[in-house]
């Protein structure tokens, strides 16, 4: 039983707001009254909540239960997405983007550590990253389409159904280390 499935969707779910944020920047903006400039340190405080509780976590992750670290971490983005939308004011949406920063910084974390023990870990790591940029160029091409048609509530929306989708697939996430996957190199990126 190969943990690949679920770490290209933890993975998926722990990216797609940093991709996703460009396009509903300035929808952002107007819908919560904030003055464009300051969208760039809300997206900054999110980021830099992944880093911290996943560099916090990275001395802990061999004594931790990743799959729940993961699903932990699914259930905080979702609520970052469903919180942000609802948020009737900046000061929510600040909070709210935090907290799915947290998550995110679960699930970076978790999907690192998983990864890292497979029998080719940077094979791995570059399907890790081709789902992540094929992702990436789904969303460049459906955001502002999506965007226009729903506003910016809609897409948060949007972004935490997406992440609902894929999360019952990090059940396959192995609870403890050591687990070693198949060789990835059966797969082919052709």
């Amino acid at each position: 039983m190969t943990a690949l499935p679920s770490m290209l969707a933890g993975s998926m779910i722990a990216e797609i707001g940093g991709y996703a944020m460009p396009f509903i920047v300035g929808g952002v903006a107007r819908a919560y009254g904030i003055p464009e400039g300051w969208i760039g340190f809300i997206i900054a405080g999110q980021i830099g909540c992944a880093a911290r509780v996943s560099s916090l976590l990275a001395p802990r992750i061999a004594r931790s239960n990743r799959r729940t670290l993961a699903y932990a971490g699914a259930v905080l983005v979702v609520a970052g997405y469903i919180g942000s939308a609802v948020s009737p004011s900046a000061a929510p949406l600040v909070a709210s983007r935090l907290i799915g920063g947290i998550g995110e910084g679960l699930l970076y974390a978790s999907i690192a550590a998983v990864a890292a023990e497979t029998r080719d870990a940077d094979r791995t790591f570059a399907l890790i990253w081709v789902a992540v940029v094929s992702l990436a160029v789904a969303l460049f091409l459906t955001l502002p389409v999506v965007g226009q048609q729903v506003g910016p509530r809609g897409v948060l929306l949007a972004l935490g159904a997406v992440t609902l989708v894929l999360t019952p697939l990090l059940f396959k996430i192995p609870a403890r280390g050591s687990v070693v996957d198949p060789p990835t190199d059966k797969i082919h990126l052709k």
